[in-house]
């Protein structure tokens, strides 16, 4: 349970975060939706937090998906669930890892293992042999090819090893002529098994590491009048909707989300019982033939209902393409952006009976929008029951939803609230918070197309309202306004904003390429003693005067930041690596404190605890982003580790 004191305490219900990328998704929903229904049963309440899938794929636009994260800062949280096969960035991890240590929250990493977490995973290898052994076993064959994923990924890799060692059980093996790869996507599934057309020579059994490469791989066998099961028997992995409504359904294994949940509620409730170690559950997919195999399979899904609904699901889409693209259209002349809410309201008639809050940063409102701080928030558009509660609320980012525990006690909605990022690239504008009376996985796509029309339609306002707020001195205005939104306001060095900008601008400078970039993860030891003991003065001198420092520290080729409070931040280019330890860092901040003499004269010594990384700048930025992203995190690892003698940190400044 959170520990942490001053924490919003009020709600009426335990409340679970959830935080993972395209949420939408169908194995996400599925977690989502299988969490939900358990939550309801046991009186629990979920915020889902859904990243950007194109940040996880690209590095980019990472920043500003903190935005999220900070949302949770002030909410009471009972237990945190992180879809780690989604959301994976470090550096939004390492974030999300830092709220739970600070305040002493569960939480849990599923699908893959994270340090500091709970891990409750799948034995992909385990499950991937149940399968073979059922083609084996129970359908006799002993000529089986496999199309696995992706080349050299751990994940195809896996499976690969698995059906291996299971034929090895029976003394068969996999040929290397029967091994393809369909990148677990449709085109190349469909380029292998006309190979395997093709070649003339069938096998009995096509075992795919996917269920989307199985519905190809029949889809291709069938258009080359080849039927399945009758002439080539083939399976897939992984439980998707897809499969089961492919003619003839896919044999697959199911993720066990039934028993994942509630291990995940046990844990957070205290029923937790029988495993040795509750750092870690492993489970495995549930066996599912089909008739893609030859077995009978479950009862038919009703064709008639599914099919009525997916031509439903293609007019609502095709509805909200041509709704959204007039509030686009719409925004290109408004004064402000709070305009934007009246033309939702006028649109979004099809969605009025979920829950519906959109906030933006409240600088960018009125007719002279400014560059957020990220602080403050402004309703722009409100909906709950059908009733449009209109705009100008302004909030705390700590607040994160006006209302909130009247909302989660709203018994005619689900338990599930999901948040998204407004944005564009880097930049965040705000998010996007829906609740559901009935939760589909049209609904959830349904938020994602409203989250990117209503981002969209936001930066097309705004470049439009700039575009007309333009003069001659334009330049001038951006500059500074661009160095107030990369400066920290207490020190005057750069914010956490600034410095990746700058750490972006010095990796993509062509004469860097080939240098060293060393990164210092600087975090202030005893602030809070500081100013509990002596006062908040204080601690800002405090944490001016460790600024200070480390500017002189990084003033001849390097710069640095305040990522805010005690965490501080450098970046050092040299021409070779630059080894230095902990303590030395240590000691040449030191030396410059020394020759304060307002800082010698306090009754407090001033300390700090370091970590560091460094990587060779490279020209490709994809590379380098990642490169960035493992750096603070190790970095991060490190200056955890070195905080755990902060008091001999102390103890060594007394002495000089």
């Amino acid at each position: 349970m959170d520990q942490t004191s001053g924490i919003k305490s009020n709600l009426s219900k335990p409340i679970i975060a959830v935080f993972g990328s395209a949420l939408h998704s169908e194995k996400e929903f599925r977690f989502l939706s299988t969490l939900e229904e358990a939550c309801e049963e046991r009186d629990f309440y979920i915020l889902a937090f859904s990243f950007s899938r194109e940040g996880m794929i690209s590095g980019q636009g990472l920043e500003a998906e903190l935005t999220l994260i900070n949302l949770i800062r002030e909410i009471r949280l009972d237990g945190i669930v992180i879809m780690r096969e989604s959301l994976t960035s470090l550096m939004l991890v390492d974030e999300i890892l830092k709220v739970a240590r600070k305040r002493g929250i569960p939480i849990f990493s599923v699908e893959k293992p994270t340090d500091g977490c709970i891990n409750i995973t799948f034995d992909y290898s385990k499950s991937f042999k149940q399968m073979i052994r059922h083609i084996v076993e129970d359908h006799k064959c002993t000529d089986i090819a496999m199309i696995a994923g992706m080349r050299n990924n751990e994940f195809s890799d896996e499976r690969i090893k698995a059906c291996r060692e299971a034929l090895a059980e029976y003394g068969l093996e996999l040929k290397e002529n029967r091994l393809f790869y369909g990148d677990f996507w449709e085109r190349p599934t469909a380029d292998v098994t006309r190979q395997i057309i093709d070649s003339g020579d069938l096998p009995q059994a096509i075992c795919c590491a996917n269920d989307t490469m199985a519905v190809t791989a029949t889809r291709t066998l069938k258009e080359a009048g080849i039927k399945v099961p009758e002439d080539v028997l083939v399976t897939g992995f992984d439980g998707i909707m897809s499969g089961q409504l492919n003619d003839p359904p896919i044999s697959t294994m199911e993720p066990d989300y039934q028993k994942e949940v509630d291990i995940i509620l046990d844990h957070i409730s205290g029923s937790a019982s029988g495993n040795d170690d509750p750092s870690s559950e492993e489970l495995l997919y549930v066996l599912s033939p089909n008739r893609s195999c030859g077995c009978e399979g479950p009862v038919d899904l009703n064709r008639e209902t599914t099919v009525s609904d997916i031509s439903a699901n293609f007019s609502d889409i095709y509805w909200v393409m041509e709704t959204m693209n007039r509030v686009v259209t719409a925004a290109t002349g408004v004064d402000s952006i709070d305009e934007i809410s009246n033309f939702i309201n006028r649109q979004i008639g099809m969605w009025l009976h979920n829950f519906y809050h959109v906030a933006v940063f409240a600088e960018l409102t009125g007719r002279g929008p400014a560059e957020p701080n990220g602080q403050t928030y402004k309703t722009l558009y409100r909906n709950e029951n059908g009733s449009y509660a209109g705009t100008g609320d302004v909030y705390s980012e700590q607040v994160f939803l006006p209302g909130l525990d009247h909302v989660i006690s709203n018994e005619s909605f689900k338990r599930l609230l999901l948040v998204r990022l407004l944005h564009t690239g880097d930049t965040a504008y705000g998010y996007y918070v829906e609740g559901f009376r009935e939760i589909t996985n049209r609904d959830l796509h349904r938020g994602e197309e409203f989250t990117i029309f209503i981002s969209t339609a936001i930066t097309v306002a705004l470049a439009n309202i700039k575009l007309r707020l333009l003069n001659h001195r334009l330049m001038e205005a951006n500059n500074e306004i661009e160095n107030i939104s990369v400066t920290d306001y207490l020190t005057g060095i750069l914010n956490r904003r600034g410095f990746f900008s700058k750490i972006r601008e010095a990796v993509s400078d062509p004469m860097n390429y080939g240098k060293y970039l060393s990164l210092y993860a600087i975090d202030m030891d005893g602030l809070k003693s500081i100013n509990d003991e002596y006062g908040h003065e204080e601690g800002d001198f405090a944490i001016k005067t460790i600024a200070d420092a480390i500017r002189s520290f990084a003033s001849r080729n390097g710069f640095c930041s305040r990522y805010g409070g005690d965490e501080f931040a450098c970046v050092i280019i040299t021409d070779s690596p630059l080894e230095l330890s902990a303590d030395e860092v240590r000691g040449r901040l030191r030396s410059v404190i020394r020759r304060i003499p307002e800082a010698m004269q306090k009754p407090y010594p001033i300390t700090v605890s370091i970590g560091s990384g460094c990587h060779v700048i490279e020209s490709d930025p994809i590379i380098m982003n990642k490169c960035i992203e493992k750096m603070v995190h190790a970095a991060d690892e490190a200056m955890y580790h070195d905080k755990e003698n902060k008091q001999q940190h102390i103890e060594d400044a007394l002495k000089n």
